[in-house]
C-alpha cells in the first residue's frame, strides 16, 4: 500500500500546480486538478509502489524529481532509471516544511 503521507498529499485539494525551491531546485508539486487527473496520478502511483519505486511527489525544472521511498518515507532527488542522486528530507513532511 501507499504510505499514508503521500495518499494525503495527492487527494487533500484540488489546484494547479504548486511550487517552490528547495537547495537551488525548483519543486513543482503535482496536484489533481479534476477528478480525471487524480484517476491518471492514482493510477501511476499504483505503478510506482508495485515496481518498487520511489514514489514522485514533485517535479523540477529539469528531468530530475523528488520522490518518497515507499518503505521508509525518506525523501530523494532522483534521476529517471537511475538510482537516487541523494537524500533530501528524511520524510515528506520535513521535505514539504523545507520549500520555501
Amino acid at each position: 500500500p501507499l504510505r499514508s503521507e503521500v495518499r494525503e498529499l495527492y487527494t487533500s485539494f484540488w489546484g494547479r500546480t504548486a511550487g517552490g525551491r528547495l537547495s537551488g531546485e525548483t519543486v513543482l508539486f503535482r496536484v489533481a486538478w479534476n477528478a480525471d487527473e487524480l484517476a491518471s496520478i492514482r493510477q501511476s502511483l499504483a505503478v510506482q509502489v508495485a515496481t518498487g519505486e520511489p514514489v514522485f511527489v514533485a517535479g523540477t525544472d529539469s528531468d530530475w524529481y523528488f520522490a518518497v521511498d515507499n518503505s521508509t518515507g525518506v525523501v530523494f532527488l532522483c534521476e529517471p532509471s537511475h538510482p537516487p542522486i541523494r537524500e533530501v528530507a528524511s520524510s515528506l513532511a520535513a521535505f514539504l516544511a523545507s520549500v520555501e
